[in-house]
């Protein structure tokens, strides 16, 4: 199974008023998220998933066909805020309009706070609440089974929506107390000196 990790390109700007020194200063940092949601599925199945910063890496809305053509994903996550919302909805229309049947989950705090209501959205087929590293694991696990699998209600943190459109949503997923079993971050998936 291809799995693709994007963090879409910024494209609509939702946040509070910045000063244009800080806005020139800024700096990219690694997405920790989803660093440590490849190398958690990368540890406990082997899949080595792709993963695109697209602000970081210099990537316009317009490169979405390029990438997918490139990674051919089963997969795309992406790692939402409430800030990034509309780009990632953006990036997911894109990719359902040049394949329709790449998978879309979105996980991060906005669908952690909202779950339904990101299911809602046409083209999100998954949604993770809370810690991702063991739903999605679990989510890919099965996928990789059988990549139209409609029962998905033993894995705890996730929501999908079944092939008739109806929206599920799981019980919330265990918090882990001891971070140090997740293993580390997949930093070597990216690279460093774009940050």
């Amino acid at each position: 199974m291809n799995v693709l990790f994007i963090v879409p390109p910024e494209i609509y700007s939702i946040e509070s008023y910045t000063s244009d020194k800080i806005i020139k200063t800024r700096e990219f940092r690694p997405r920790l998220g989803i660093l440590y949601v490849a190398g958690y599925l990368r540890d406990k199945m082997g899949i080595i998933p792709a993963i695109v910063d697209c602000p970081a890496e210099n990537i316009d809305i317009k490169d979405i066909k390029n990438i997918i053509d490139k990674y051919d994903p089963d997969i795309v996550g992406l790692s939402v805020l409430t800030f990034n919302l509309l780009d990632c909805l953006e990036v997911a229309r894109r990719i359902k309009k040049i394949k329709r049947d790449i998978k879309i989950c979105f996980g991060g705090f906005h669908p952690t706070l909202y779950p339904k209501e990101t299911l809602n959205f046409e083209s999100v087929d998954f949604v993770v609440v809370g810690e991702g590293e063991k739903p999605f694991t679990q989510l890919i696990d099965r996928l990789t089974k059988d990549k139209n699998c409609n029962d998905l209600q033993d894995i705890s943190g996730i929501g999908w929506k079944d092939t008739s459109g109806k929206i599920n949503l799981n019980a919330p997923g265990e918090v882990t107390p001891n971070l140090d079993v997740l293993g580390l971050p997949a930093h070597d998936l990216i690279d460093l000196s774009k940050y």
